[in-house]
């Protein structure tokens, strides 16, 4: 995209003020502890998307949340379908043994939540094709409610041919999110009786976080609804200050009980910095408290699983019924593995090699930045050593158009493609027995990005792309 002067001080200037006024904002050095925050990177304006596209994801996230509930029920086959990736992956071997560890204690987990956010790019056929679903990198939902009231204010200010009605009205991800953390507090209260301890949520974060903003306005958003308390952790802070009693209680500090363990790391390698990092990951997972999102839901996020799951036989054998394909056609069909080169295979890669702009080489890692295009593909399928641990997709051809963004100050205007997350939330309580009952299962809003279209990752952190809303039509 190139830098252009297409829109007036006055544009910028509110669009900056509204970023800096609702927390819109990102810490400027995550490396320094300071609090010096600067405005996100948006849209300046809303962008185009079809609205039944809209409709038809948003009405299957329901269902995208009940398809993880089957997945989970079936966790020995997903361990078989990640077993020969960890002998050459050592962070899934890592979270596979913290699978198997979790399960080792004398009393049962209580249930587990999922905060989901289900990422689609649109083709040029108005088909939503699914990117990823995410468990932990599921972030910027409580800064994407906020969007839709910063564009409501420069079309009604300043863009005279646009119409507020074209903005979505139903996302609201920090309330309903926030609901969906306060029934897992009372699941955990109605099954662990001591009122002598305070109850909180312990919110693992990263020992270097550039998302506070977002963060903090879920945590506001918990306090002020619902009266929870948050206390921000490490997993070093796990270590030093927790200790898990022998009938599965968590204690922070002595006088504190931790009665939901809510994520926001712990996805990536780096994110855990030695041994100890994974043994509080595992004393976080044998602990009672509700985990959003459980050891085995996070398993559920690899693109080896997306992989299988394009496949009807795999399809059939995980979920166990077909009431889910109506979903099915959203996994893209064109996805290979490499643990069985079968002609099928062997005719993608070849292919891949002579034409890899249109492919995407994917590592197992939720999130973005992880993953190969163009002349970095033949030259990964040529390392034959590790090619087990990739999974190749036919790139999305999404449909592209005219967009304006905001950045560091500077207007960046070209052509331009979006990729669409929808959030759900899904709370279930596992019984005495093993028996399960789904007790939340909503979608909650959207986060929509947008990126130049030659920019193949699509992560904002990483100033890969904006964000945006869609303007239906």
């Amino acid at each position: 995209m190139e830098q252009h002067k297409d829109f007036s001080a006055e544009i910028i200037e509110d669009t900056c003020q509204y970023l800096s006024t609702n927390g819109i904002m990102f810490k400027e050095d995550k490396l320094k502890d300071t609090f010096s925050y600067i405005p996100a990177p948006v849209a300046l304006k809303p962008s185009p998307f079809s609205k039944d596209v809209y409709d038809k994801i948003r009405t299957n996230q329901s269902s995208v949340n009940l398809m993880m509930e089957r997945l989970m029920k079936s966790i020995s086959l997903v361990h078989e379908v990640l077993a020969p990736l960890s002998k050459i992956d050592p962070f899934i071997k890592n979270l596979l043994d913290t699978s198997i560890k979790a399960k080792e204690t004398t009393y049962s987990q209580l249930g587990y939540l999922g905060v989901l956010r289900t990422d689609y790019m649109v083709d040029e056929e108005f088909q939503p094709k699914l990117v990823e679903i995410n468990t932990i990198a599921s972030g910027l939902g409580f800064i994407s409610d906020k969007m839709k009231g910063l564009y409501e204010y420069l079309i009604d200010k300043h863009y005279s041919s646009l119409d507020t009605q074209n903005l979505p009205d139903d996302s609201n991800n920090t309330e309903q999110i926030a609901d969906a953390i306060k029934g897992a507090f009372e699941l955990y209260e109605s099954q662990c009786s001591s009122p002598d301890r305070k109850k909180i949520l312990a919110y693992i974060v990263d020992y270097e976080e550039a998302n506070v903003c977002d963060q903090k306005l879920i945590e506001n958003m918990l306090y002020y609804r619902h009266k929870i308390i948050c206390r921000r952790l490490t997993f070093a802070d796990i270590t030093k200050s927790c200790e898990l009693t022998s009938s599965g209680e968590l204690i922070y500090n002595g006088r504190e009980e931790i009665a939901v363990v809510y994520y926001r790391t712990g996805y990536s390698p780096s994110q855990y910095l030695d041994q100890s990092d994974w043994d509080a990951r595992v004393t976080l997972e044998k602990s009672l408290a509700i985990k959003c999102p459980s050891i085995d839901l996070h398993l559920l996020t690899f693109k080896k699983i997306q992989e299988v799951l394009s496949k009807n036989e795999h399809w059939y054998k995980m979920i166990g019924c077909c009431n889910f394909m109506n979903i099915n056609g959203l996994f893209h069909d064109q996805m290979w593995g490499f643990d069985d080169l079968d002609e099928e295979t062997e005719a993608a890669m070849e292919d891949a090699k002579l034409n890899p702009d249109n492919y995407v080489l994917k590592t197992q890692r939720e999130g973005g930045g992880n993953n190969y295009f163009g002349d970095d593909i033949p030259f990964v399928l040529e390392q034959t050593e590790k090619l087990d641990s990739y999974s190749l997709m036919r790139k999305i051809n999404a449909q592209q158009f005219e967009g304006a963004f905001l950045g560091k100050g500077k207007v960046l205007k070209g052509k331009c493609l979006s990729e669409i997350g929808i959030f759900g939330t899904i709370l279930v309580k596992i019984g005495s027995k093993s028996e399960r009952e789904v007790i939340i299962n909503k979608d909650t809003g959207i986060l929509m990005r947008t990126k130049g279209a030659n920019t193949n990752e699509g992560g904002v952190y990483g100033g890969f792309s904006f964000i945006d809303y869609p303007y239906l039509q």
